[in-house]
């Protein structure tokens, strides 16, 4: 009965030994979770206790108290005590209980060793960001590096064209300055040119005039 009790799920064993309890015409009702709970404080020995469980167990318990010590162990086995993973360290009996010592001592040093851990991890992690920022800003530097040296010879090639262009304007301009001088002479030239043709006509018309006034 005891076992199939504790089976029973969402009963719990504080529940299940009162059961139990008023079943048995309230006598103690000894179950493998309370063997265990006590094996663990040290007042009995699991070895060799399944037939003579009630009569080791009974003595421990003060008369009248069977129901309030069925429902105490009951509720340190559900939320402590548990067969494979107990919680020790949480347990109001772990300073009575040889077991709970050592499982809390045990539990205190996973504790511990995990936090060195912890603290070797990040301080790993923290190690590891400052190196990359590290790598990052020298990868930074060496793009902004970079980038400033291709706008310098960016300029300096507008700063070259800008010259080659202004030269090239200048030959252009002398050039210019000097056709627009040439045929400045020229025009010049032919306006000299036609003003002594003018001249020479006029010049000829009145010596022809003055010579045929002679021969009248």
């Amino acid at each position: 009965s005891s076992k199939l009790m504790q089976q029973m799920p969402h009963l719990g064993l504080a529940s299940g030994g009162f059961l139990l309890w008023l079943a048995g015409d309230k006598q103690l009702p000894v179950h493998a979770a309370m063997v265990r709970v006590l094996d663990r404080l040290g007042l009995v020995s699991r070895a060799g206790l399944a037939k003579k469980a009630r009569d080791v167990v009974g003595p421990l318990v003060p008369e009248g108290n069977e129901l309030r010590f069925v429902q105490i162990v009951g509720e340190v086995a559900d939320r402590w005590c548990d067969a494979r993973k107990p919680t020790c360290w949480d347990c109001p009996l772990k300073d009575e209980c040889p077991f709970g010592k050592k499982v809390a001592q045990d539990h205190k040093v996973q504790l511990e060793r995990m936090e060195a851990q912890r603290k070797r991890d990040e301080a790993k992690r923290l190690v590891l960001e400052k190196k990359e920022a590290e790598k990052r800003r020298k990868e930074d530097e060496r793009l902004a590096k970079k980038a400033a040296l291709e706008a310098e010879k960016q300029a300096k090639l507008r700063s070259r064209q800008a010259a080659i262009d202004a030269k090239k304007r200048a030959i252009e301009d002398a050039k210019q300055k000097k056709l627009a001088e040439l045929a400045k002479k020229k025009a010049a030239a032919e306006k000299a040119k036609a003003d002594a043709a003018k001249k020479a006509a006029i010049k000829a018309k009145a010596a022809a005039k003055k010579k045929s006034g002679k021969k009248r």
